[in-house]
């Protein structure tokens, strides 16, 4: 590849030193990644593999759709993606799938909900005026796809569901049930925030049963992950032997240190910051909270390649104040059960 420079001038062209001048540290150890892929994009927790459960329920028992409703930042998102991935594992192939987003929908006509469902199934066919065009090319595709993977199940799944006004679903309805007659079982399986419960028992008050019925047959919670459950989640990344730690810190490996060991520092920092805010019901951990505030925790080990002892009580504490965890933690408390 030819790279072409700017031209310089003369004066300076002669100021700059010959390259075999130019003094060059000496490597005495591999470099260490600046940005270390400690965790994968998706991970496992409790509340994943309960909803993803329930979901899976939901299509082999060939039910139209659910939908899962949480607050903000909970990993609703994170979950649909997880659940992607491991629904054709778990239903041996039979399954053909896309992902639907609409995040910041407004107010868009049923020509572009389409154009957005094409490009996010990866139709780029979208340059057509007409409904029934648009229309068909998507139909064609997914049952294309499907037939590719000799599929005979069709699962849409929805993000931000709650962004759609009531018009708007007929349009993916009359996707899905052009696909169904195609002959594949279709579901749909949605995350909404906190919102959709009012628009969903609307939906139920004023008799709409085709959207209630086709999109919310059942709505679960989505919800924050308890501080037990997070601490299941770095028992699941250490691994039985100690995987991770032996793979990122084998200085802290052979002295025995381990992930699980930040547990008692987590229960303790999460009680004290409930206890300086009055909280008087069981704390949560947002999964887009707990995650950045895991791998700053594991960033400040990186740095301390030098000492052999784990982190302290008092840097988990402020790996979790630095994401304003305090700030946000009364909005995700576990609600009594009835």
């Amino acid at each position: 590849m030819t790279v072409v420079q700017s031209p310089a001038s003369n004066e300076s062209a002669a100021a700059a030193p010959p390259a075999d001048s130019i003094p060059m540290p000496v490597a005495t150890e591999p470099p260490r990644a600046a940005d270390p892929a400690y965790l994968p994009p998706l991970i496992w927790t409790p509340e994943v593999e309960r909803c993803t459960a329930q979901a899976i329920e939901w299509v082999v028992s060939d039910m139209p759709g659910g939908t899962f409703i949480g607050l903000p930042l909970t990993g609703k998102s994170h979950f649909l993606l997880y659940c992607k991935k491991v629904l054709p594992l778990m239903l041996g192939g039979s399954v053909s799938h896309t992902l639907w987003s609409f995040l910041g929908f407004l107010n868009w006509n049923k020509e572009d909900v389409l154009r957005l469902m094409m490009f996010q199934s990866g139709c780029r066919a979208v340059h057509a005026r007409s409904y029934v065009v648009l229309f068909s090319r998507l139909v064609d595709h997914l049952l294309e796809t499907a037939q590719a993977f000799g599929a005979r199940r069709f699962v849409a799944f929805i993000d931000e569901i709650q962004e759609l006004p009531e018009p708007m679903y007929q349009v993916i309805r009359s996707v899905t049930a052009k696909v169904q007659e195609e002959g594949l079982c279709t579901c749909t399986v949605s995350v909404g925030q906190v919102s959709l419960s009012e628009q969903v028992d609307h939906l139920y008050r004023e008799g709409n049963l085709r959207v209630a019925g086709r999109f919310f047959g059942e709505a679960q919670p989505f919800n924050a992950l308890t501080v037990e459950e997070a601490i299941a989640v770095l028992a699941n990344l250490e691994g039985p032997s100690r995987d991770f730690t032996a793979r990122w810190f084998p200085r802290l490996h052979a002295n025995g240190w381990s992930l699980e060991q930040i547990a008692p520092h987590l229960r303790r920092s999460v009680l004290q910051m409930s206890g300086e805010r009055g909280l008087t019901r069981e704390a949560l951990l947002p999964l887009n909270y707990f995650r950045p505030a895991l791998v700053r925790m594991l960033r400040i080990l990186s740095a301390r390649s030098d000492r052999d002892d784990g982190l302290s009580e008092a840097e988990v504490h402020a790996c979790l104040a630095h994401q304003s965890y305090a700030r946000v933690m009364h909005h995700y408390v576990k609600v009594s059960e009835a």
